[in-house]
């Protein structure tokens, strides 16, 4: 598997979303739908804001206790790997510098992810 997909899993559980599980499996569907398929709903990018694109896999936020703060990192983190992912490292270096100054604060997040492999932009 995949630190990515790994990731994708467990992000619900490390910002404390009730029913993690769930989420996480609903992540891994939609990753794998991604993956799997040029054409599917999650990938489609016309008129869609790459944030936009990818709120679907933090849609645990809505939830009660979720910790945003993780969360917000997290998504972001998965914004970089998108970024460097589609060639757009300009973008995604100015990001992960932000997100490097505060990624001490995330050590359940950057376990399972780094900025480093954010960068990476390896998205399989």
């Amino acid at each position: 598997m995949s630190r990515l997909k790994e990731f994708l899993i467990k992000f619900p559980g490390v910002c404390h979303a009730p029913n993690a599980k769930g989420w996480g499996r609903g992540n891994e569907l939609m990753f794998q739908d991604e993956l799997d398929r040029i054409n599917s709903e999650f990938a489609k990018t016309d008129g869609v804001d790459l944030h936009d694109r990818l709120l679907p896999l933090a849609g645990f936020m809505i939830a009660d206790g979720v910790d945003q703060d993780a969360a917000a990192f997290g998504l972001d983190l998965l914004k970089v790997c998108s970024l460097a992912h589609d060639g757009r490292m300009e973008e995604a270096q100015e990001i992960a510098s932000e997100l490097e100054l505060v990624a001490d604060n995330f050590p359940s997040i950057t376990e399972l992810f780094t900025v480093k492999e954010a960068l990476s932009g390896q998205w399989a």
